[in-house]
């Protein structure tokens, strides 16, 4: 059978309650250490990112360069047909 909100909040108590139970029974050891694995997770996914994103760019600069280059360049040729119908 469905529950409304304040059934649920009359059997198990507000959001509120429930966190602060939750902390109240687990290890403070345990919570610290959690902490800092998703601290330093976050940090290394940072890291990442941003190295992912200067070799993304980089690579970019060099596309746009050596296209620059190939353009201007001298020692090609362009060839151009024009059809007549």
């Amino acid at each position: 059978h469905d529950m409304t909100y304040d059934e649920v909040v009359e059997r198990l108590g507000t959001p509120k309650e429930v966190i602060i139970s939750y902390y109240e029974q687990e290890d403070m050891d345990k919570l610290i250490e959690k902490a800092k694995v998703r601290r330093l997770l976050k940090n290394f996914l940072s890291i990442a990112l941003a190295v992912l994103l200067v070799f993304l760019c980089y690579k970019a600069y060099i596309y746009q360069k050596t296209f620059e280059e190939v353009r201007d360049s001298k020692g090609g040729y362009f060839e151009e047909t024009i059809e007549i119908k």
